[in-house]
């Protein structure tokens, strides 16, 4: 599945499932911002998906939690109080999924 969010900004996320594994490939092109681009492995359950986004920026690889919600036919990105490295969730259940730049499903290239 492809799903893309696209304004000045562009987020693209190709997502695989495997019952309940989930993994695939973000861009993250925001306006202003650095490009980083990389893989994620993690779990979809309850229309949730949370996994380890592994990316390049600036030359430097990096490691961090990212979550998603599935809205029907949109993926909202979940924002939440992380630890002092900004690397994990504290509290997966506390994750807020209100994002202003859905990402909507797309045919595949």
């Amino acid at each position: 599945m492809l799903f893309v969010y696209q304004n000045n900004t562009r987020i693209e996320i190709k997502l695989q499932l495997i019952k309940k594994k989930a993994s695939g490939t973000i861009e993250y092109a925001l306006a202003e911002k650095d490009k980083n681009t990389g893989t994620f492995k993690g779990t979809f359950e309850n229309n949730i998906l949370i996994a380890d986004y592994t990316f390049q920026s600036e030359g430097k690889k990096s490691v961090r939690q990212v979550a998603f919600q599935l809205h029907g036919e949109k993926l909202v990105e979940g924002y939440g109080e992380v630890t002092a490295d900004g690397t994990k969730f504290l509290d997966v259940s506390k994750i807020k999924f209100n994002s202003t730049m859905p990402l909507t499903k797309t045919n595949c290239n």
